[in-house]
């Protein structure tokens, strides 16, 4: 049946299902509610991204959600978070609703509710169209995936503070039971029942908005060179096309005072150019303003670095060091180490995700390879997710099962994470030297590796120096060795993400354990 028109009556629904009745109709039908849909979204997410508390920016949504709807002037909506109750104007509860709840990393319940005031012909579910399903779920991620961000800041401010008081922090929950390291992406989504609420619970912390504060010349040689636009908001958002960021750029640091009292931002790119002062200067006024609100220092001048490294050690205003050699894939790695750091203790919980754990001190190493690492990654996803019979969206949702890949630059984190994630962790890929104890060790790689196998015994471990005569003492402790050099690095990764790591066929199953075709 041809889906009927706003506003049309029984009479003339029977005509539209006339021979009489043109395809045209109903596709310039289609195309009105899809526009309204996606209007709907866009000023959803215009509101969130505004610095308006969390009561008035749900009060705004709820206000501009009927508009999203079929039959538009007989909607209204109502949001719930927690005690907190918001509607739409003329609001009526009716049996012809539609409903999607949601649950905070919190655990603060919440729902997004669209009534229709009168009765309308059955379509597909009830009077509503199967595509306001889709609108009401994504709209309804879109608000948790928000709330989730603010709430994981109030944890952040919270510990920030306790940390400084010095009072102790709550106790960690027990690690998930051991499951085995191979095949471990491919184990996840072939045996378990996978639910949409638990795909949703996983990355409640997404980069939503960015601030990049560069000079007009770094500016131009960014977009110019490395077609900035394209990869970042192109490439990068081809595996999550929900939470795609807004990118503000600024020149100066009054234009970065004004933004900041202005949008809510997630994360702060600083390009280092010729004023090398710049970028500690900025950070130290956002610092002041808003102490947990990550700030990274990308340069193209590695000259520079030893410069820079000096700096934050005694003002540790910028959590870390990229580098930019022209390869604009740089920021997405940037946007992807945050998300990661955010996210790893939810999804290894909810989800069950797997931990790629990555040691490399050398901030010039670590900005070339972790773009080809992430590349591998998400292609073998990728490739297991598609074979999965589901629509687009669910498909979508999958991706989020990607292994968080962490990077780490001494000894000691690394056990941190190794004791904290062991169950989940996937593979260690570690450098031969970096510091341990404050001092740089020759060995330390290996001397990790023989540490880290008393704790995860058959973890996959992949060895890397620029030193190619090392390679055999990586075999002889059963590691795989990757020269740093290496002209076909990115294969080498490719092969051990792919084969060591067991990345093979996909099977899918139900939760009896039936196979589905």
């Amino acid at each position: 049946m041809i889906l009927p028109l706003y506003g049309i009556h029984d009479s003339i629904i029977n005509k539209m299902d006339s021979p009489d009745h043109t395809q045209m109709d109903h596709l310039l039908f289609e195309n009105r509610e899809r526009i309204k849909e996606l209007t709907c979204i866009n000023q959803t997410i215009r509101i969130l991204n505004t610095t308006y508390p969390v009561d008035v920016m749900l009060q705004q949504i709820c206000d501009i959600l009927p508009a999203g709807w079929q039959y538009n002037e007989h909607t209204v909506a109502r949001i719930r978070y927690g005690e907190l109750e918001f509607v739409s104007s003329g609001f009526i509860e009716t049996g012809w609703r539609q409903t999607q709840s949601f649950t905070t990393i919190k655990g603060g319940q919440g729902s997004v509710e669209v009534f229709y005031t009168q009765e309308f012909p059955v379509i597909d579910e009830g009077p509503f169209l199967k595509e306001k399903r889709n609108l009401i779920d994504n709209i309804t991620m879109i608000i948790s995936n928000r709330l989730n961000n603010i709430e994981l800041d109030e944890m952040a401010l919270k510990r920030d503070e306790n940390e400084q008081s010095g009072e102790d922090q709550e106790p960690e929950e027990a690690p998930l039971s051991h499951i085995d390291s191979r095949q471990l992406l491919q184990r996840f989504l072939a045996n378990q029942n996978t639910t949409i609420n638990t795909l949703h619970e996983l990355m409640p912390f997404k980069v939503n908005e960015i601030l990049m504060v560069a000079t007009l010349y770094d500016t131009f040689s960014i977009e110019n060179e490395g077609k900035f636009i394209e990869h970042i908001l192109g490439e990068h958002y081809q595996n999550n096309i929900i939470s795609m960021p807004r990118i503000t750029g600024v020149t100066s640091i009054e234009e970065a005072k004004r933004q900041l009292q202005l949008i809510r931002f997630d994360m702060v790119i600083i390009m280092g150019g010729s004023d090398r002062e710049m970028p500690f200067q900025i950070s130290k006024i956002i610092r002041e303003k808003n102490p947990v609100l990550p700030i990274f220092l990308l340069t193209n001048h590695s000259a520079d670095l030893a410069y820079y490294k000096e700096r934050i050690v005694k003002y540790p205003t910028i959590d870390k060091i990229f580098i930019w050699s022209g390869n604009t894939k740089i920021f997405y790695v940037m946007v992807k180490y945050l998300e990661d750091r955010m996210n790893v203790d939810n999804d290894t919980q909810v989800g069950l995700i797997k931990v790629i754990l990555l040691v490399e001190d050398s901030e010039i190493y670590y900005s070339r390879y972790l773009p080809l690492l992430y590349s591998s990654v998400q292609e073998q996803t990728r490739k297991l997710v598609e074979e999965v019979h589901a629509d687009n969206m669910i498909k979508v949702l999958r991706a989020r099962l990607r292994p968080k890949v962490i990077l780490v630059s001494d000894y000691e984190e690394a056990m941190k994470m190794v004791h904290k994630y062991g169950d989940n962790l996937m593979c260690l890929i570690t450098d031969v030297e970096f510091p341990k104890d404050g001092v740089l060790v020759h060995e330390a790689g290996f001397l990790l590796a023989d540490e880290v196998r008393e704790v995860v015994s058959d973890l996959p471990i992949v060895v890397q120096s620029a030193n190619r005569e090392i390679a055999h003492k990586a075999f002889e402790i059963k590691a795989t060795f990757i020269a740093k050099d290496s002209d076909s690095l990115l294969q080498e990764i490719r092969s051990f993400i792919n084969h060591q790591m067991g990345f093979g066929n996909f099977v899918y199953r139900d939760g009896t354990g039936k196979k589905i075709i």
